[in-house]
Parts: C-alpha cells; sequence; structure tokens
C-alpha cells in the first residue's frame, strides 16, 4: 500500500499536480516532500501548515521568513518563547511598538530605546538608554520629553536629581533647573539657571536654599553689571553680607564690599576692602571696631587723625603716644591726663615731663 502511494504521488509531481502530490506525501509522512510540493503549487500556507501540524514549529518560521510573512514569523518565535527574533520580525513587519515592548521585557534597552525615542515617546526612552548606560543619548531624550509629569511620577528624588545632571552635562540648564526643583536639589537649580544666565530666576531660588552653594555661585556667576546688582542684593535680604561683600570684590566695587563686609561684622575683611577702595578712615575705624586698637591708632595717625588716633593708643596703654597726639589735636587736658599715668619708674617719663612743661606753659 505504501509503495502504491509512493508511486502515484511521484506520477502526479511528474504531472506538476503538486497539491495532489502533497497530500499523499502527507498521507506518507514524508513531510519535507508534502511541504515542498505545496510550495510548488504556491500554497505556501498549506506548506508551513504541513510543519505546524505536527509542531515543527522552526521549520515553520523558516518558511515564513522566506516567503516574507514577517507577523507569522514574529507569532511562532513568541509561542517558542524566542523573544528576541520576535521583537526583530515584528520589526520588520512594521508593529515597531510591539517590537519595543518586548525588546524592554527582556533587556535589550537600547534597541527598545531607539524606536520609543523614534515613536516620541522621549521620556520612556531617556529611561531606557539611561539602563543602558547610553546617558548621552538619554539627556537628549530628556531634554525632549514635554510633559514634566512624566518626570514628577518618579518616586526616587535621586533619580530626578541624576537626570537633572544629566541635562545639564549635556547643556539643557532650563530643563535641569526644573528637575533640580522637582528633586529638591534648590542649590543645584540656583547654578544651573546662572549658567543659563536667567540670574532673576536663580535669584528667586536662592532665598530658599537649605545648601551652601555661595561659593560655587561666586564661580559660575557672569561678570556683568546687572548679574553684580542681583546677587549683591540676593545676598543682603539673606544676611549673608559676607558673600555679598565678595560678590562686590569681584566686580571691583571695594567700597561697598567694605560696606557689607561691615554689615555682617567682618571688620578685618572690611578694612582690606576700605583699604583698596582707599577709604583709610573707614579702614581705619574696621581695626578699631575689630578690637586692634594698636594699629588703629597707627592708621589714624598716618591720616592725621589724632585725637582718634590717641584715643586707641590709649586703650592699649600707650600713654606716650597717647599724649603726644592728643597734644598735636591740641587736647591739653586729655594729654597731661595719659602723660601723667606713665610710671616714674617709665624711660618714656623723661619725655613725657618734657611735654607737661609745655602743657603747662600753654595753658597759663
Amino acid at each position: 500500500m505504501t509503495s502504491d502511494l509512493r508511486k502515484r504521488a511521484l506520477e502526479l509531481e511528474l504531472a506538476k499536480r503538486y497539491e495532489e502530490a502533497a497530500e499523499l506525501y502527507r498521507r506518507l509522512h514524508m513531510l519535507d516532500k508534502a511541504s515542498y510540493m505545496y510550495q510548488k503549487a504556491g500554497n505556501i500556507k498549506q506548506a508551513i501548515d504541513v510543519y505546524l501540524s505536527v509542531k515543527q514549529i522552526p521549520k515553520a518560521i523558516e518558511l515564513c521568513r522566506k516567503a516574507g510573512m514577517r507577523r507569522e514569523a514574529a507569532e511562532l518565535f513568541e509561542q517558542i518563547k524566542d523573544f528576541a527574533n520576535a521583537a526583530d520580525e515584528w520589526l520588520r513587519a512594521g508593529e515597531t511598538l510591539r517590537a519595543a515592548e518586548i525588546y524592554e521585557s527582556i533587556g535589550r534597552w537600547e534597541s527598545a530605546g531607539k524606536i520609543y525615542a523614534e515613536l516620541g515617546e522621549h521620556f520612556r526612552a531617556g529611561r531606557l538608554f539611561e539602563k543602558s548606560k547610553r546617558l548621552a543619548e538619554a539627556a537628549e531624550c530628556y531634554a525632549k520629553a514635554e510633559d514634566i509629569n512624566e518626570f514628577e511620577n518618579i518616586k526616587n528624588l535621586l533619580d530626578i536629581r541624576f537626570i537633572a545632571q544629566l541635562l545639564e552635562n549635556a547643556g539643557h540648564l532650563e530643563k535641569a533647573a526644573t528637575l533640580y526643583v522637582m528633586s529638591e536639589s534648590i542649590g543645584e537649580a540656583v547654578l544651573a539657571h546662572i549658567k543659563a544666565k536667567d540670574i532673576e530666576k536663580a535669584a528667586i531660588l536662592y532665598s530658599h536654599c537649605k545648601t551652601d552653594v555661595s561659593e560655587a555661585i561666586l564661580e559660575n556667576i557672569p561678570r556683568d553689571g546687572r548679574t553684580y546688582l542681583v546677587f549683591m542684593r540676593v545676598f543682603m535680604s539673606a544676611d549673608d553680607c559676607q558673600m555679598a561683600a565678595k560678590v562686590c570684590e569681584i566686580f571691583e566695587n571695594f567700597q561697598r564690599a567694605g560696606e557689607c563686609y561691615e554689615q555682617g561684622g567682618l571688620f578685618r575683611e572690611a578694612a582690606k576692602a576700605y583699604y583698596k577702595a582707599q577709604n583709610y578712615e573707614k579702614m581705619s575705624a574696621m581695626f578699631e571696631k575689630a578690637g586692634d586698637y594698636e594699629k588703629a591708632g597707627e592708621f589714624f595717625e598716618g591720616i592725621h587723625q589724632y585725637e582718634r588716633a590717641a584715643e586707641n593708643y590709649e586703650r592699649v596703654s600707650q600713654w606716650l603716644k597717647s599724649g603726644k597726639l592728643y597734644f598735636k589735636a591740641r587736647q591739653y587736658k586729655k594729654a597731661r591726663e595719659a602723660l601723667l599715668k606713665i610710671p616714674d619708674s617709665d624711660p618714656a617719663r623723661q619725655e613725657a615731663e618734657v611735654l607737661l612743661r609745655a602743657i603747662a606753659k600753654l595753658e597759663s
């Protein structure tokens, strides 16, 4: 019986009656021959079904691919859990979203990211590029993501901050600043706005900043007059007189720097600033406020403010210097009082006696 079927199948094949031959080959379990006959007859679906009927899926897939039946090939790959090849076939079939979803599910994040980016799902693409360590591509996708709510749905603030850093490094400063605020990294947001030359926003945020970024601000602020005025006022309004003074020094407004230091009680720094501003009277006064009376006396003497100099020398018991300067200032009573405090055993007493006689003569 089998030999008769074989003979009849061959006769049909030679007569080019391929579908009839295929049926006989199928009955004979000559599946490759049966499938080939269906292919010769142009009946690809039946050729594939020959293999599917006995669960020879790889052979069925091979026929699907040869015939350009991408969707069918993809579905068969999914049946045998070959998801990588399934995704490739879905992509060739133009089913890009399906392909991306499968790539994502099997950890081929870069492949999925590229597709999502092409589909305009930039946030999702960014997350996948980030996972695959393609940080430059991630930053560009995040920059294009228009729905800020997508970022707000990230629960971990450190993740948001990391994205902000990616954006900042890629030069997307405004978006970076927005995400820094979202991640409660206000200091970084201030700096991002400064780099973007959005000084007003930076100034507003600084007033809410809980971390000390003042030095970093000084390193990054643009060197222009508008920035100077804005940040001097910002620091002053935040009672950060020292930083306000440093801004003034950067822009070489040493007089204003001295005033800021003075307001903040930083008298020695104020003295240095007033010196650069050539305001020697204020410089001397700052040493006085700082309690450095001897130095204050020297500088007041240098600018011929003898009475003020004498007062400072008096505070450090420099009686001879004090008396001499009171004498120069014609404050004879104060001069006498200071000179009389010099002990008899002090070598300076002899010079003091000369001045005391001169004072007595002037007062007589």
